[in-house]
């Protein structure tokens, strides 16, 4: 055999083998280094995938809520919660607060003791004869006008009044007094601008006040979590058939000077709405 063949030959087989080992090498060093990198890593992994316990799903049982919580300049809010908030239905009593706004900003002898005494009757035991004894001081048929106008100065599209109490009449089978969690905030935040004694008030327990004969008794509060829910800052109940339980609850929070505005319409009971109201609270204080 020619030598420059066998040598061609030798050379072949020996590019061959050493092609070979390189490859085997490489994969060898690849399978070290991926080894010694899951050894290494393991313990950061096993860090990593801790896993941290996520919000339990929350169905409250009533037909509309929203909580929103807004900044200390009442400028930036944001949704923590909303079931069928853009829903209209009768909010019974939480009518009462629009009542507030009217007379505060339109009875001019508002400065005396029975229409202070009336208002803080209204918004502490939800007073029905007060509330129709202040808007009678400028006439029913007027002082429902306002209100109306109000809320459409305030942008409350599906909100509308035919009376200053929330009471249900037997006249119509229609909805009375009716709006949406989601507008209901918004009147919340031109209260906490403008009229924050009006949930000073509505967060009393209770006051001693005096009747229009002169007699004095003390005015209990009609909302039950009072005492129970830390930071209440102020809110309003409501019950009527067609309405169901009706809450309104605002919290602050004293270290980022914060408002969280919850709102239940259409609970099936006066008590249910107590306890739709703290399991949305708490539902949200959960980290």
């Amino acid at each position: 055999m020619n030598k420059r063949l066998i040598f061609f030959l030798i050379g072949l087989v020996l590019s061959f083998v050493i092609l070979n080992i390189g490859q085997w090498i490489k994969s060898s060093q690849n399978a070290l280094e991926k080894y010694f990198y899951a050894q290494i890593s393991q313990p950061f992994q096993q860090i990593v995938k801790i896993e941290i316990p996520k919000k339990p799903n929350l169905d409250l049982q009533v037909k509309s809520a929203i909580a929103v919580k807004i900044n200390k300049n009442n400028n930036e809010k944001r949704v923590l919660y909303q079931k069928f908030s853009g829903k209209k239905l009768a909010i019974a009593s939480l009518t009462k607060l629009m009542t507030a706004i009217i007379v505060l900003e339109n009875l001019e002898n508002y400065s005396s003791s029975l229409s202070q005494e009336l208002l803080n009757s209204m918004l502490i035991e939800s007073n029905n004869e007060a509330a129709q004894d202040l808007a009678e001081i400028i006439g029913k048929t007027e002082f429902v006008n306002l209100m109306n106008k109000k809320a459409e100065i305030l942008g409350l599209e599906k909100t509308s009044f035919t009376n200053s109490t929330g009471l249900e009449t037997e006249e119509s089978g229609d909805l009375i007094n009716y709006s949406t969690a989601k507008d209901l905030v918004k009147l919340t935040q031109y209260i906490l601008k403008k009229y924050p004694i009006i949930f000073e008030i509505s967060s009393l327990q209770n006051k001693p006040l005096r009747k229009s004969d002169g007699t004095s008794y003390l005015a209990i509060n009609t909302d039950e979590l009072l005492g129970e829910i830390p930071n209440i800052f102020g809110g309003k109940t409501g019950w009527e058939d067609k309405a169901g339980g009706c809450m309104l609850l605002v919290l602050k929070d004293k270290q980022e000077n914060n408002y969280l505005i919850n709102v239940i319409l259409g609970a099936s009971s006066p008590t249910t709405r107590f306890e739709e109201m703290e399991k949305l609270v708490n539902w949200i204080n959960i980290q």
